[in-house]
C-alpha cells in the first residue's frame, strides 16, 4: 500500500504543476546568476550563498507547506485509521517532497556545469554547490513542520524564546559587529574567552559563511572541515525534524480537528462584533501569529534609522559594519522595502495554515 501511496503523491496534478513552476523559477534565477558572474563582479561565494537562499524558499514551498496542508484535511482520518500506520503516511508524504526538492536542485546542474567549463567555478565546487542547498532546503521545509504540528504551548515559548535571541543577536551582530573585541575587553578574561569562542562558531560555522569560504581562494582544509561540519549538523538537524514530525503527525491532527471547546483560547470566543473583516483577518493567523518577523524588522528598521540620523556622530564603540553594508545594496529604499517583505510574507504565509473550511 506504501508504494502506490507515493506513486500517487508523486503524480498528483496540483503538484505536479507547482513542481514545474518551481523548475522555471529555479533555472531562471540560476541562470541570472550565471549571467551576473559573467557581467558583474558576481563571485562564485555569492552564487554560493545566493543558492542557499533559493534552496531555502524551495524547501518550505516543495516539502514544509505540502507537510503543513496535510492535517488540514479531514479525508485523512481515512489513512490514519487504516493498516497503513500515521507515521508511514507522513514518511510517504515527506519523502515524495523530498524527492521533487532533490529534483529541483539538479535542474540547475547544466548552468553548474556551464560555469565550470567556463572556469567560473572549478569542479570541486559542484559538491558543494548541490549538497549544501539541497540539506538547506530539506532544514527548512522539515523543520517549517516540526515548527507547526507542535502545540500551541511549545510555540508560544518557543517564540518567546526567538525574541530573546534576536535582542542578543541585535546586540552583539549589529551594535558590537566589528567592535566586539573592544566590548568583550570589559568583561572578566575568562567569561571573554569563551564568549568570544561562542560568537566565532556562530559566524564560522553557519551555512553561509562554510559555503562562502569553500568557495573562496581561502585555506582550502579549514574551508572543507568548516562546510563537513555544517553537512552534519544540518543532517542531525533534519532527523531530529522528521522524527518529531512523525511523532507529532496524528496528535496534530487531532488537535486541529478534536481539540475541546473548553481547551480553545478565550479570543477564539469572543463574538464578531461591529468589525467582521477584521475580526476574521485576525482569526485566521491568530494560531501562527507572525509576531516574530514584525519584531525583527521593527528592531532593525530603527537600529538603521538611528544610524541614518546619526551620520558622522555615530558613536565609535559601536559598529558600522552591518548599517555599511545595507548602504552598499541601495540604502534606505532597497532595505526598507525588504523589512516589509520580511514582515508581511510570514503573514501571508501563515494566513494560508488557518483552515478556511471550517464552519463558524
Amino acid at each position: 500500500m506504501s508504494l502506490p501511496l507515493f506513486a500517487l503523491a508523486m503524480k498528483s496534478p496540483g503538484r505536479q504543476l507547482a513542481f514545474r513552476r518551481v523548475v522555471v523559477l529555479h533555472l531562471a534565477i540560476t541562470s541570472i546568476l550565471a549571467a551576473a558572474m559573467f557581467l558583474t563582479r558576481f563571485s562564485a561565494a555569492w552564487l554560493g550563498q545566493a543558492m542557499l537562499i533559493l534552496a531555502i524558499v524551495e524547501g518550505a514551498a516543495l516539502v514544509g507547506w505540502r507537510l503543513v496542508q496535510l492535517p488540514k484535511s479531514q479525508a485523512l482520518e481515512f489513512l490514519l485509521v487504516s493498516p497503513l500506520q500515521p507515521w508511514r503516511v507522513f514518511l510517504i508524504e515527506a519523502l515524495a517532497g523530498a524527492g521533487r526538492l532533490m529534483m529541483v536542485t539538479l535542474a540547475g546542474l547544466p548552468v553548474l556545469l556551464f560555469l565550470t567549463f567556463t572556469g567560473k567555478i572549478t569542479l570541486d565546487d559542484m559538491p558543494a554547490l548541490i549538497s549544501a542547498p539541497l540539506l538547506c532546503g530539506l532544514l527548512s521545509g522539515f523543520g517549517l513542520t516540526a515548527w507547526a504540528y507542535e502545540t500551541i504551548s511549545i510555540r508560544r515559548w518557543g517564540e518567546r524564546l526567538a525574541i530573546v535571541g534576536l535582542v542578543i543577536y541585535l546586540v552583539v551582530g549589529v551594535l558590537a559587529a566589528e567592535r566586539i573585541g573592544v566590548w568583550l575587553q570589559r568583561l572578566p578574561p575568562e567569561f571573554s574567552r569563551g564568549l568570544l569562542t561562542v560568537i566565532l562558531a556562530m559566524t564560522q560555522y553557519n551555512p553561509f559563511s562554510a559555503i562562502g569560504s569553500y568557495l573562496s581562494l581561502g585555506d582550502t582544509a579549514q574551508a572543507e572541515h568548516r562546510l563537513h561540519v555544517v553537512h552534519v549538523y544540518a543532517a542531525l538537524a533534519i532527523a531530529a525534524c522528521v522524527v518529531r514530525a512523525t511523532w507529532r503527525f496524528k496528535g496534530h491532527f487531532h488537535d486541529r480537528h478534536y481539540r475541546p471547546i473548553a481547551g480553545r483560547k478565550q479570543a477564539d470566543a469572543t463574538g464578531i462584533g461591529d468589525r467582521p473583516l477584521s475580526w476574521w483577518a485576525v482569526r485566521r493567523v491568530m494560531e501562527y501569529s507572525g509576531r516574530l518577523n514584525i519584531w525583527i524588522a521593527g528592531a532593525f528598521g530603527a537600529l538603521y534609522a538611528l544610524f541614518i540620523i546619526a551620520g558622522d556622530h555615530w558613536p565609535t564603540w559601536l559598529g558600522r559594519l552591518v548599517f555599511e553594508i545595507f548602504e552598499s545594496c541601495g540604502g534606505i529604499p532597497v532595505f526598507s522595502t525588504a523589512l516589509v517583505v520580511m514582515a508581511a510574507v510570514p503573514a501571508a504565509f501563515q494566513y494560508g495554515l488557518w483552515d478556511s473550511s471550517t464552519a463558524d
